[in-house]
């Protein structure tokens, strides 16, 4: 059907071109469809009315559907191209002789002669000698055509196909190597069209030449028709998975037309069976850069938590194929991968590598830096970004100090909508390193040498113990309100307009709610009934929460999750400050990697309010779920955040995240029961 289209497109822009009527006829031949390559044939010999391999193949058409007398005016027709095929003689037996006029001037000069004199029937003799040429199929084919291989071999295309032009119409006429050969000789003498004609006729006689399917392919390609030339390279793959030179070309078209799934599919068949083919390093750079990337829109993120990366997989993958000779640009790509998989000291090592010959290079010192922002190392990072700043005359920004959340007093009943508390826009370093002062400006390195003595020398994991019980027991007042204001430094995202409650949607119903808080919690003397008025909430347990949010931020991950454990009792009967807090407990549960906990939390925050369930809210527990491998229970949660039936859907870049979240995860999910399916057959 994709070689029917081709056709179909050539004629639509040259409907005078036989060669497309003739193939578009053949394959629908093969298809089955008599009448359709009837006429196909027919308007291809109304183009070309001596076009041999139209008139035999439609000779054959007719003779089949029983119309003998039209198929037998075709096989004469095509016996001037194959002369003394059976078929064709049998064909053309079943009716009326061909040229009538020449048997009318026949008749007339026969009374001429019976008058003059009748021994004239001596010329009879003649007939033999007509018969002696139909006696050349002892020629030699296979020879002939060897030497004509040998003759192309040897640069001398033109007398390869001088030996087999007189041939290839008669006794080649069906001899697929011998059109293989002259297609060859033509291409060499930039005979383009030809060649490809003759390909093509060659692939009808024999469609399981792999090496013709390339050939086709690649004189395509160099007409710019690269449709029809992907069409037969993935034909010569299909009959040769092993044909690097297919895998080659395809891949070089890929990538260069952007189309990086079917470009990397390409390499990767390439390098499978060619693993040290020159274009390794061509695909690790594609690999290296999609996975940086992805870690660069994963940061853009400022609302929707990263999870399900491909990168460190994808760079482990470039590895393989980056020699490890030395050359600048391979050390550099390296030292990117290596970055990316999480083998810092080496990444670090092959920057050094590089800096020790080209000290005044910013790009490598860009590297570096990144490698240890990656690592966690935020003291040498910004030693590296002193250095460069020095290298390209950029001034360098001192540190920015964010302001704590200002001090509001207002009215409580301003505390309508709270929203769910987002992701914070943190990256989860690989260790705690110790604090910078606010205020020190990073330190110039003489040596020019960030990592002089050990390239983790200023790391420490302890953190100060302190910290939270002492700014619990400050004696600042804070209302609920400022528990808004703090909010806003995590979410960019407008609260959206109040909505009629309505019934619970099943599609929220993803799994089993996790533990009731609310009844696994004592409940203090709270002023009222029903929800808690925010004037009744102490400032001490307002502080909890609004300390857990900014520790948040700061990647104090387990302080901020201790905090809201501390306010979540004090709020059991206010059903808008519990979904903030466990929305907040399910954020720090991700980014200390409990995935298990931080899904439960989100589930706990949806039971207490369904109707009130966001989007993001969805976006986030499906990345805890792709996380622990449930890629179904993920896909489900992706979707249903873009459904217009939540509050506050995915749109924009955020559903665009999500669906490539969910192609991710169905990709996952295939590799999954791939697995499954082999480890029972093992068990089996």
């Amino acid at each position: 059907q994709q070689a029917l289209k081709i056709f179909n497109r050539v004629i639509a822009s040259d409907p005078g071109n036989a060669m497309a009527w003739f193939n578009r006829g053949v394959i629908h031949e093969m298809g089955g469809q008599v009448e359709e390559a009837t006429k196909a044939f027919k308007v291809c010999l109304d183009m070309q009315s001596d076009h041999g391999p139209a008139a035999a193949n439609l000779a054959v058409l007719l003779d089949r559907t029983g119309n003998n007398s039209e198929a037998a005016i075709f096989a004469h027709k095509a016996l001037k191209s194959f002369p003394s095929h059976p078929d064709l003689a049998r064909i053309s037996s079943q009716g009326p002789p061909e040229e009538p006029t020449v048997t009318e001037t026949e008749v007339v000069a026969t009374p001429t002669a019976e008058e003059t004199t009748t021994p004239v029937v001596e010329p009879e003799p003649s007939p033999p000698a007509i018969e002696e040429p139909v006696v050349a199929p002892a020629i030699d084919l296979d020879a002939i055509v060897e030497e004509a291989a040998n003759l192309i071999k040897q640069n001398e295309p033109e007398q390869g196909l001088e030996l087999l032009r007189d041939l290839l119409h008669n006794e080649a006429a069906e001899h697929p190597r011998a059109w293989r050969v002259a297609a060859a000789s033509m291409a060499r003498l930039s005979l383009i069209d030809n060649a490809i004609e003759a390909f093509t006729y060659a692939l009808d006689l024999d469609n399981t030449d792999a090496a013709s399917w390339y050939n086709l392919g690649a004189l395509h390609r160099r007409n710019d028709h690269e449709e029809t030339a992907i069409t037969c390279f993935d034909a010569a793959l299909g009959l040769r998975p092993d044909y690097t030179k297919a895998s080659a070309a395809l891949a070089e078209i890929h990538t260069a037309n952007g189309s990086l799934s079917l470009a990397i599919e390409s390499w990767r068949s390439l390098l499978t069976h060619e693993p040290d083919h020159a274009g390794g390093p061509t695909f690790a750079g594609i690999l290296i850069a999609i996975a940086e990337g992805e870690g660069e829109v994963l940061e853009m993120a400022t609302e929707i938590p990263t999870t399900i990366p491909e990168g460190p997989e994808l760079a482990s993958e470039a590895l393989k194929y980056i020699p490890d000779n030395g050359a600048t640009e391979n050390v550099k790509l390296r030292a990117r991968a290596m970055t990316l998989s999480g083998s810092y000291p080496e990444a670090v090592k092959a920057w050094r590598s590089l800096i020790e010959t080209d000290r005044d290079n910013p790009e490598l010192w860009i590297g570096m830096r990144k490698t240890f922002i990656a690592a966690g190392d935020q003291a040498t990072a910004e030693k590296c970004r002193t250095k460069i700043a020095s290298l390209t005359g950029e001034t360098t920004p001192a540190p920015e100090v964010s302001e704590p959340p200002a001090e509001v007093h207002s009215e409580p009943e301003q505390v309508q909508e709270p929203e769910p508390v987002p992701e914070p826009e943190v990256e989860a370093p690989i260790e705690e390193t110790q604090q910078v002062e606010e205020e020190a400006e990073p330190e110039e390195v003489a040596s020019d040498d960030p990592w002089a003595d050990d390239p983790w020398a200023d790391v420490d994991s302890q953190t100060d113990s302190d910290e939270t019980s002492d700014s619990i027991t400050e004696e600042e007042e804070q209302t609920a309100e400022q528990v808004i204001a703090a909010e806003e430094i995590l979410d960019t995202t407008p609260e959206p307009e109040p909505v009629e409650q309505e019934e619970p949607s099943p599609e929220v119903d993803l799994a089993k709610a996790a533990l009731d808080v609310a009844s696994n919690t004592p409940a203090p003397e709270i002023i009222g009934s029903g929800k808690t008025d925010s004037s009744s909430i102490s400032n001490h347990d307002v502080q909890w929460y609004n300390k857990g949010l900014t520790l948040l931020t700061e990647e104090k991950y387990t302080e901020a999750l201790a905090c809201f454990d501390r306010a979540l009792p004090t709020f059991v009967n206010d059903d808008e400050m519990i979904v903030r807090i466990l929305n907040a407990r399910g954020n720090a549960f991700y980014y200390l990697k409990e995935f298990s906990d931080c899904i439960d939390a989100y589930h706990e925050a949806m039971r207490i309010n369904p109707t009130g369930v966001t989007g993001a809210t969805l976006y986030n527990m499906g990345t805890a779920y792709a996380e622990v491998e449930r890629y179904s229970d993920a896909i489900k949660c992706f979707e249903q955040g873009m459904s217009e039936k939540r509050v506050s859907p995915l749109e924009g870049d955020h559903a665009k995240m999500a669906k490539e979240q969910i192609r991710r995860c169905k990709l996952l999910l295939k590799e999954q029961e791939k697995k499954l399916k082999r480890l029972s057959r093992m068990k089996s």
